[in-house]
């Protein structure tokens, strides 16, 4: 489902997941990674926290045109493959605990749908 093409993000369990760098552990300033989706999939936030403060965001995850901070990760959102999943932290010195992201069933094709 992912495919890591810079960066030290990770993937896990036969590469159905991702994590970000030091995953559990903080990651750490400057870290980033862009991530390729591999093929159609829904995704399924196990652990999303991203460095914020009550008034900025600069610690983020885009997938595609969105983009995801603090503790509102993709969970349930459908994307296809070649989408790629960029994280990016900033050089403040704070940091949160990362995001471990899985996909979870591939979405139907017009031929797999049944009436």
């Amino acid at each position: 489902t992912f495919s890591v093409l810079r960066g030290l993000c990770r993937t896990t369990d036969h590469d159905n997941c991702v994590q970000s760098p030091n995953y559990p552990a903080p990651y750490n300033s400057n870290d980033y990674c862009v991530v390729a989706v591999t093929r159609d999939t829904v995704l399924t936030v196990v652990q999303f926290d991203l460095h914020c403060t009550w008034y900025h965001c600069e610690d983020r995850l885009t997938l595609g045109a969105m983009a995801y901070v603090g503790e509102s990760g993709p969970s349930g959102v459908a994307v296809a493959a070649a989408v790629e999943l960029v994280f990016i932290s900033s050089g403040d010195g704070r940091h949160g605990h990362g995001f471990y992201i899985c996909g979870g069933a591939m979405l139907p094709t017009a031929f797999d749908i049944r009436c």
